[in-house]
């Protein structure tokens, strides 16, 4: 068998191997306050890893298109991309840089929020994982079928 068939062989398993380690887990995932730009996700249950520019990303609660973020030394403004997914569950207690004027986004989760942006706008939860700005909720309605249309705020 030649040198080559041998390194072809193992190298799946030392593929599969690495791929396996790199997979996220609070251990592996930045903190808020952290560079997120390159593992994109955050350790923290409910942050999401927004872009703030081409050389830095950091784990929030909520990032505001365009905007300079409160408790950032630089005030340039956030591009607010979503790196990777939020981090599933609600987030914890909101430290003091959290920023109380934003309200919650149709189609983002206002679990996070204090009230919603939309003028006659609503916090309905569509399980405990997730919640939407919206008018009105109806879980027998189309767009809200199977929601429990618990109203937050």
């Amino acid at each position: 068998m030649a040198p080559t068939d041998r390194s072809d062989r193992g190298a799946g398993a030392e593929e599969a191997t690495a791929v396996n380690s790199l997979r996220p887990s609070a251990d592996y995932c930045p903190a808020s306050g952290q560079n997120c730009t390159a593992l994109r996700c955050c350790a923290e249950a409910g942050f999401q890893c927004y872009k703030k520019n081409s050389a830095w990303a950091s784990c929030r609660t909520n990032c505001t298109k365009n905007k300079s973020m409160p408790g950032d030394a630089n005030k340039d403004p956030w591009d607010c991309e979503e790196f990777g997914a939020r981090t599933p569950g609600p987030s914890g207690p909101v430290d003091e840089d959290y920023d109380w004027t934003t309200g919650g986004l149709r189609g983002q989760d206002c679990r996070v929020h204090k009230f919603c942006a939309g003028q006659d706008d609503y916090c309905y939860l569509k399980n405990k994982e997730w919640g939407s700005c919206m008018r009105e909720c109806d879980p027998a309605a189309a767009g809200t079928k199977g929601w429990s249309c618990e109203k937050l705020y």
